[in-house]
């Protein structure tokens, strides 16, 4: 029985969706992957220059309307799979228009720091791609349960320092100083680690019959986490460039 501790990837959301067809192929998965990247990168170039010009007004509200749009998107496609060929490619242009904003005004801030945090997460894909490829890491149950319980502890972390952050309180994991930079390396470590679960999760969707049509939901899983990546080591590489200052 296919199992899966992504709930985008998740077994009954694939139930859901199999009809008569071509069933799912890793290339055709990879194919979407291209697609969903370019609608991101052409998004990310938009409000990017926006910033870039100083129209901060304008790329604050995409930036707004783009990260909370992904997430409710986000929602949306757990519950309806079978719209995976329209919600992906929103959701890929809603979290441009976040990172694009995002990494101009770090960029600004820091010249240098996005090529060096794009570089690194696709340095960590094709890493967490070999590893996968050679079996040197088992995705096994132990290891889910630890993947799950960590992501889970993570977010647990994110939302009770949100929480604070209303009351002006800033807990010391989300500074800069030795605590956050450790924390930061944790996160970018599980993170990580999180696509050797994407990858076993897309080997499995195969196996279990999966047809054609989902290779847009299994691209838009794979995107999930290479965007989570992507704005964790983004927030890293600041911790430490802010202790060169």
């Amino acid at each position: 029985m296919f199992r899966s501790s992504n709930p985008i990837l998740s077994s009954n959301s694939f139930q859901q969706s199999q009809t008569a067809g071509k069933e799912l192929s890793i290339n055709g998965v990879v194919n979407k992957c291209y697609v969903l990247f370019g609608a991101m990168l052409l998004a990310a170039m938009f409000t990017w220059n926006l910033v870039a010009s100083g129209q901060m007004a304008q790329a604050n509200s995409l930036m707004m309307i783009g990260g909370i749009g992904g997430f409710a998107l986000y929602f949306v496609m757990l519950f309806k799979p079978d719209t995976a060929r329209i919600i992906a490619p929103t959701y890929a242009v809603g979290q441009g228009l976040m990172l694009g904003g995002l990494s101009a005004i770090f960029e600004q801030m820091y010249p240098g720091l996005v090529i060096q945090a794009v570089g690194l997460t696709f340095g960590v894909f094709f890493t967490m791609l070999g590893v996968y490829q050679s079996k040197i890491i088992e995705v096994n149950d132990r290891f889910r349960m630890i993947m799950v319980t960590s992501m889970g502890g993570i977010f647990l972390i994110y939302i009770i320092g949100w929480i604070m952050s209303l009351f002006g309180a800033s807990p010391g994991i989300f500074g800069s100083g030795p605590l956050g930079i450790g924390f930061s390396l944790f996160v970018v470590g599980i993170a990580s680690f999180s696509l050797l679960l994407n990858f076993e999760q897309i080997d499995q969707i195969k196996r279990y019959g999966a047809t054609k049509t989902m290779e847009w939901f299994a691209a838009f899983g794979l995107l999930v986490s290479l965007v989570w990546l992507y704005i964790e080591l983004l927030k890293l590489l600041v911790k430490l460039r802010s202790q060169d200052d």
